[in-house]
This record gives C-alpha cells, sequence and structure tokens, in this order.
C-alpha cells in the first residue's frame, strides 16, 4: 500500500500505520483501523477530489476497511480524511502559505519604500508645523500696538546729555558735523526742543526723525561713552576757538605809516 500510494503524483512518501489487527478474510467482521500519513510534494494542492479519490483507492486495496476506520494526515499533522469524510475546510498548507504570503505583500512595503513614506510622512508633518508657527508668530505680530501715527516728541532729556540743552544750534551742529550719522541721529534725540531738533538734522543731512523713536531703548553704557566723548569733544572746541580769539587779538594791525 506505501509503495502504491507514493506512485500518486503529488505524495513523495507514505508511512501505513496498523491501528489494529484484522483479519484478512473477507468474511472476518472486524473492520480494520488504517492510519496514513504522507508527505506531500511542495507543489501539491490536496483538494477534495484528490482527497476522494485516494481514499477509494485504499478502500478497494484493504479488504473490510471502512471509511470511518480510515485516518489520512499530512507530515505537517493537518487531517485531510476523518470520520468518514474529507476535511475540506482545513485550507491546504501551500494555499495557505501563498494566501499568506499576498496578504503580507498587501500589507506590507519593502523596506527602501518603507523609508521613503516614512521621511514623506516626517516632511509633511514638519512643514504643517512650520507653517503652524509662521501663522503663530504673524498674528502675534499683527496683535501688537503699532506706531502712533503723532508728530514724534523728543525723548525725555538724559542727565548725561544735558549739557546739549545749553548749546546753541550752530555749536550743536560743528558738534556732531563729523560724527557718524547713528550717533548724531541719536543726539538729536535726546534734544529737549523738537523744532531745534528737526533743523539741526535737516542742517547735517539726516533723515526726519521717524515715527515711534522715543520708545527706543540705549544700553546705558553705550550711552555713558558717547556722552563722555561729546563732553571731551566739545571741550576741545572750546579750547580751540579760545585760541584763535587769543591769537586775532593779540596780532599787531596791519597798515603803512600815516603822514599828515
Amino acid at each position: 500500500l506505501r509503495s502504491a500510494l507514493e506512485a500518486f503524483d503529488g505524495i513523495a512518501a507514505a508511512q501505513v500505520v496498523l491501528a489494529a489487527p484484522f483479519s484478512a478474510s473477507t468474511d472476518s467482521l472486524d473492520s480494520p483501523q488504517l492510519s496514513l500519513q504522507l508527505r506531500l510534494s511542495p507543489s501539491a494542492t490536496p483538494t477534495d477530489e484528490w482527497v476522494g479519490n485516494v481514499v477509494t483507492f485504499i478502500l478497494h486495496t484493504v479488504p473490510g476497511l471502512k471509511p470511518t476506520n480510515l485516518l489520512i494526515a499530512d507530515s505537517s499533522g493537518r487531517l485531510l480524511f476523518a470520520q468518514g469524510k474529507a476535511l475540506s475546510s482545513i485550507a491546504p498548507l501551500a494555499t495557505t502559505a501563498s494566501s499568506l504570503s499576498a496578504t503580507t505583500q498587501k500589507v506590507s512595503l519593502p523596506w527602501p519604500q518603507a523609508i521613503i513614506f516614512t521621511a514623506g510622512c516626517l516632511v509633511v508633518i514638519l512643514s504643517i508645523y512650520g507653517l503652524l508657527r509662521r501663522r503663530s508668530v504673524a498674528r502675534e505680530h499683527s496683535e501688537e500696538p503699532g506706531p502712533t501715527l503723532t508728530s514724534p516728541s523728543p525723548a525725555p532729556a538724559e542727565p548725561l546729555l544735558q549739557f546739549l540743552q545749553q548749546l546753541s544750534p550752530q555749536q550743536i551742529i560743528n558738534l556732531l558735523e563729523d560724527e557718524r550719522p547713528e550717533v548724531a541721529n541719536l543726539t538729536t534725540h535726546y534734544l529737549a526742543n523738537g523744532d531745534i531738533a528737526e533743523q539741526i538734522r535737516h542742517r547735517l543731512g539726516l533723515p526726519p526723525a521717524g515715527l515711534g523713536e522715543s520708545d527706543r531703548t540705549v544700553r546705558d553704557d553705550i550711552l555713558t561713552s558717547m556722552a563722555r566723548a561729546l563732553r571731551a569733544k566739545l571741550s576741545a572746541l572750546d579750547q580751540t576757538v579760545d585760541a584763535q580769539f587769543a591769537a586775532v587779538s593779540t596780532q599787531p594791525a596791519s597798515g603803512g605809516d600815516y603822514d599828515g
């Protein structure tokens, strides 16, 4: 029986197990109990029709064998025939493996595509976050109060630059005419008289005072250094003027003797 079964297409090997002794006589009332273990070929697909043909062959080969006393299983332990019927509800191993492979291919992605997909999702998330962040910043800026649409008022007189209030406009112009525009602009910002400050700015070629300049803040150390430098420069200018005045006052008048 084993040799005959191994001749079937799809059966690579067969093991025949006698579960109970039986009589070879057809007149015996004792029905044999037969169990078969089949090792199927990798390409075999045991359908109900195929299992039925094998069972028919076995029943005609073993005298007195009843279908209910026949058990067929494959080498993986899967029952192909039991209790007189083929177990068609049990999917063949090859079919199960192919179905599982097809399902896995549909659900999962190859690792290069998975990496690209993950990177794309990350780029989209970062882009959305950046867009939301920019909108948040723009909203915060739009909610800030804008500059007051009124004429700029001069800043409160800085104690360090209080000496500027005692100078004439021409003295301030002489003091600032060779300074950098930033220094001249900041100095005129602290003049108490806004009209005079605008005239001086015009003479120095500076743009008119912008709106909201009175709200600017300057570091104390920068303001202190600038005030000291302007004081020193003013002192040097005063000494130069005094020296020129002294030189002019001591110079004898020019001209020839007058003969009456």
